[in-house]
């Protein structure tokens, strides 16, 4: 990651920031409120990447309920991408066991998913909309030997 980016805790305070760049980034984009929950749950364990202004570049919404995270979110905004911010914000994530999904289409995501360690575990059929797609089911272990 180049040092021109900061990643912290999310807070209240970057719902809104966080709720435009999912514009930006995601047809089925999450509302306000929807984020504005996530951040304010007790179990939220997410993250945003700032740059050197304090303008986003992208996050992580995530859970976690020991010992599993499930990662709900995550973006990295177009002018950022493929400097290391997606492998960083993952790794924020705690869990020994940590879950996500995502459109079965998203090739560049799994691959990003794959080279973080995550394993495809399974499929949810016909589970996006806007456009229609599947879901593909992926974890990671984190368990020492």
């Amino acid at each position: 990651m180049t040092p021109e980016f900061t990643v912290r805790p999310a807070t209240e305070a970057d719902a809104q920031a966080i709720a435009s760049a999912e514009g930006e980034v995601f047809a089925d984009a999450w509302s306000l409120s929807s984020v504005r929950d996530t951040l304010a749950s007790p179990i939220s364990t997410s993250h945003i990447a700032v740059d050197q202004n304090g303008g986003i570049a992208g996050y992580c919404l995530s859970t976690c309920i020991p010992p599993e995270g499930e990662i709900l979110r995550i973006a990295v905004l177009p002018s950022c991408r493929r400097m290391g911010l997606g492998k960083v914000l993952i790794g924020r994530t705690p869990g020994e066991t940590v879950f996500l999904e995502v459109r079965a289409k998203n090739s560049p995501a799994i691959a990003l998913y794959r080279a973080c360690g995550f394993a495809e575990t399974g499929r949810r059929k016909n589970y996006y909309q806007n456009p229609a797609d599947d879901a593909v089911l992926m974890q990671k272990e984190r368990r020492e030997p």
